[in-house]
């Protein structure tokens, strides 16, 4: 039952259920390469579901199209986590969420 989702722009794939050790981690890959762009982590139980959501958004105050997406992650811990490409850490953390 494990959900994954492709970016809209179609370069990369976020997928469920990853480790690194005893670390959970919901793996994005690029599709070009299929290699690792980004393990997120911070949930204590497996990730099962996985969103990138379908629209781009542009980053602010630059010259340059500079473009980005946006992924939720929601994991058997009944954690809903949102994570922005820039940042190491997820933007937003909501807990008991679901059952």
């Amino acid at each position: 039952f494990r959900r994954l989702s492709w970016s809209s722009d179609g370069t990369h794939i976020s997928t469920t259920g990853g480790r690194v050790g005893s670390v959970n981690i919901a793996p994005l890959i690029d599709r070009g390469s299929w290699g690792l762009i980004a393990a997120l982590a911070g949930h204590n139980k497996p990730v099962t579901v996985s969103r990138i959501n379908p629209i781009l958004f542009k980053q602010k105050n630059t010259q340059q199209l500079s473009c980005y997406s946006v992924c939720a992650l929601a994991s058997a811990d009944s954690t809903l986590t949102v994570w922005l490409p820039s940042l190491d850490k997820p933007l937003t953390i909501i807990m008991d969420s679901f059952n």
